[in-house]
């Protein structure tokens, strides 16, 4: 299989356990009280650190020679979280009137994901 392939997969996995932090999150925040928009930036950052940790360890791999660079990938990680999360607020708040809170945020998480694979192979940790 094709190194390329190999790492959408691992990184669709860690996006499972990263969706479950961030969808937990958000509705655990939102039941709180929270305010819809304040409940989605929240649930991000914890996903985002979540997602750092496992895509830099598992799905990329950073090599030994790389680990030294780790405060470069951890700000380039979070340039592209900052400017997916960006894009999928926008998708939220596009959807938000037409359906669920829960629906709008799920599709902006497609959004996402595609979005930060892409980001994440080509720049933070190419």
């Amino acid at each position: 299989m094709h190194t390329g392939t190999i790492q959408f997969v691992k990184y669709g996995l860690v996006g499972v356990v990263n969706t479950a932090v961030t969808f937990c999150s958000f509705m655990a925040l939102s039941a709180a009280g929270i305010s819809l928009d304040w409940a989605n930036l929240w649930s991000y950052v914890a996903g985002i650190v979540c997602s750092f940790v496992l895509n830099r360890c598992w799905t990329f791999k950073a090599q030994s020679s790389q680990r030294r660079h780790t405060t470069r990938q951890a700000l380039w990680f979070g340039v592209g979280a900052a400017l997916c999360w960006l894009v999928q607020w926008g998708v939220f708040r596009a959807v938000l009137p037409v359906a669920e809170h829960w629906l709008a945020y799920l599709a902006g998480m497609v959004v996402y994901t595609v979005a930060n694979f892409f980001f994440n192979k080509f720049i933070t940790f190419r």
